[in-house]
């Protein structure tokens, strides 16, 4: 078998994803055990503080006061430090999946260029034009629409893929559940975790519902609901992104007779975790 020029895209990936791991480990631990402190040193109901927000005329020259109230603040109590806590945990952890759908979508975008370049697969992607390095085909991406057109190449590039893809160790598909994170990750970003009667009552009526309850978990929020995800639940969704990179690596690998096997020991010797950072 060749040597695989894919290699080196699947340890950026794992890279990105532990550097993720570990900042969400040691946000939690801290805001929980800084939270459980405070809850013992303070009685109940005791309010801890208060923070106010203000503003600044941008086109006021030379006034002896330019600081105004906006009158809207934030105040915290020991009766609801919990509460507040585990939100503050969970938009982190929303902030966490959001961004490493962008790292997943660079990964993929990187698998596909260095396939295009070295292999004889051209024809699978459609492109209008033919390119010669990997930069340029990485550029002229966007004719296959997004990171789900992207799979499809993959898919069709794969016959090993497209099986594992749905047929696979955790009895799910894979690309369902990427949909749904794709879904998610819109409304973390766009509509501040809140999702609409709407939204929840299209989604149920697909694949995606079931596995949208294994990962998350709603709380009523008047006419709609507010997505919450621990620790835990992003850990699981982290590893099944770095489970989903690696079978795309190994199909691609094994149908274009490329060398997939990986020295785990040797990687975890030159690489230990608390040497992972972005870009290094």
């Amino acid at each position: 078998m060749s040597n695989n020029y894919l290699r080196e895209h699947l340890i950026e990936f794992f890279k990105e994803v532990s550097y993720f791991n570990g900042n969400l480990y040691v946000v939690e631990a801290l805001i929980k055990s800084r939270s459980e402190q405070i809850k013992s040193d303070f009685p109940s109901y005791q309010k801890l503080w208060m923070t106010g927000t203000f503003f600044r005329d941008l086109s006021l020259f030379g006034a002896d006061s330019n600081h105004f109230p906006t009158g809207y603040g934030y105040d915290v109590s020991t009766s609801t430090l919990e509460e507040q806590s585990l939100r503050s945990i969970s938009y982190v952890c929303c902030s966490s999946i959001a961004n490493i759908y962008e790292v997943f979508d660079s990964y993929l975008k990187n698998i596909l260029a260095s396939v295009y370049i070295h292999s004889d697969q051209k024809q699978h992607y459609k492109l209008k034009l033919e390119y010669e390095t990997v930069e340029d085909v990485r550029q002229n991406l966007w004719q296959i629409k997004s990171d789900k057109g992207f799979l499809k190449v993959i898919r069709r590039i794969s016959p090993f893929f497209k099986k594992y893809e749905m047929d696979n160790i955790w009895g799910f598909n894979i690309g369902t559940w990427y949909s749904m994170i794709d879904k998610l990750r819109h409304q973390f970003i766009h509509n501040r975790q809140v999702l609409s009667e709407e939204f929840c009552s299209n989604m149920k009526k697909t694949e995606e519902w079931k596995l949208f309850i294994e990962n998350f978990t709603l709380h009523a929020n008047g006419d709609a609901f507010l997505v919450q995800v621990s620790y835990g639940q992003t850990v699981k969704i982290l590893s099944t992104f770095l489970e989903y990179s690696y079978l795309i690596f190994k199909s691609l690998s094994i149908d274009l007779g490329l060398d997939y096997e990986y020295d785990w020991q040797k990687a975890i010797l030159e690489n230990p975790i608390i040497n992972v950072y972005p870009n290094n």
